[in-house]
């Protein structure tokens, strides 16, 4: 059997998730990765859990759900495997190479569930489980990287928009942002939030996408995918980079979107701040992200101290790259993203 791209599990996941039925890829291969992931957690001896980090199958009290937590009761990335198409792919290729998996007609729809399970099943069978997830292990390296990639360049755009909030709103009193996965407000669409001058505040959704300018407002390209959702939030930013440019719209969240294809026109009224220009931060964070992608190096962008920092540091399976984004009024912070680019040049 052949090998599969990105591209495959992508629209594996993604064209055919809104598939009524239960031969959904995505339903099947997030439903039996929830169920092998509690039974094999729940099964571990102490120094099998140890040998994986720790992790465990338990309530969450940031956001009142059972899933996969670190060892300090966190929520944690792996939650993320049962809906990941790259890691998807990276698992689904070892079971080719290892002739390990005898797959039906990988490409059609009426099999997704048979083939979904049986890729589950290996990927967390026991023995591979203890394998693929072992934090000495060079299959840990690349699962965390991985994860970490799409995680991260999410992360970008929430810099992003913190730079555009503060440029549509100069004298808010506080930007409220954070990269914390699993959080109460996460599960409920919020991803940060603004005090205005007046007090007032406002709750906001940030997704990654492009948007142009015509005659009776904006069209934002993928746009779609907020229609009927996160009515708890009144502001939605949409950002990318691409080519070097960094771009981002700032509108309310109105749900009076014209909707055309997977895009949604938004009225003039409804649009409260647009952009396309440098933005030498987050840009700076994609192109060192393009270098550790290239390296391998497992990027993290954290909000943990009270000062701006990056810095590597060296584990024993790979290097790890640290941006502690704190302060977005850090003028210095360009200089440190600098250093870091040149290094890994």
């Amino acid at each position: 059997m052949e090998k599969k791209d990105y591209n495959f599990f992508n629209r594996k996941f993604n064209t055919e998730a809104d598939i009524e039925d239960y031969t959904s890829w995505k339903k099947s291969y997030k439903e039996k990765t929830n169920e092998m992931f509690k039974e094999i957690l729940n099964s571990l001896t102490d120094e099998e859990r140890e040998s994986v980090g720790g992790i465990y199958w338990g309530f969450c009290e940031k956001n009142g759900r059972y899933g996969i937590l670190d060892r300090d009761g966190n929520w944690s990335i792996y939650n993320n495997q049962n809906t990941h198409p790259n890691l998807c792919c990276y698992f689904y290729n070892i079971s080719i190479d290892e002739n390990a998996v005898t797959y039906f007609g990988i490409g059609e729809i009426s099999n997704n569930k048979t083939n979904a399970f049986k890729l589950v099943r290996f990927i967390l069978s026991k023995e591979n489980f203890l394998r693929f997830y072992n934090e000495k292990s060079n299959y840990f390296h690349m699962i965390q990287f991985l994860l970490h990639q799409s995680w991260e360049n999410g992360n970008n755009m929430i810099i992003v928009s913190v730079l555009s909030l503060q440029e549509a709103f100069p004298d808010n009193k506080k930007i409220n942002f954070g990269f914390e996965r699993g959080t109460s407000k996460d599960f409920g669409g919020v991803d940060m939030d603004i005090i205005y001058f007046s007090d007032a505040t406002d709750n906001i959704q940030v997704k990654s996408g492009n948007y142009d300018v015509i005659n009776d407002g904006c069209i934002v390209y993928g746009g779609k995918s907020i229609v009927n959702k996160y009515l708890n939030c009144g502001i939605i930013i949409f950002s990318d980079i691409k080519n070097g440019m960094t771009s981002s719209i700032i509108f309310k969240n109105s749900q009076n979107f014209k909707v055309i294809n997977q895009d949604i026109i938004i009225k003039k009224s409804d649009v409260i701040f647009h952009t396309k220009k440098h933005m030498p931060v987050p840009e700076k964070i994609k192109e060192l992200m393009k270098l550790c992608g290239k390296q391998k190096i497992v990027l993290y962008i954290r909000k943990e101290d009270s000062e701006n920092y990056v810095k590597i540091e060296e584990k024993e399976n790979g290097k790890i790259l640290i941006i502690n984004f704190y302060d977005h009024t850090d003028e210095d912070f360009e200089k440190l993203l600098d250093e870091k680019i040149d290094l890994l040049k």
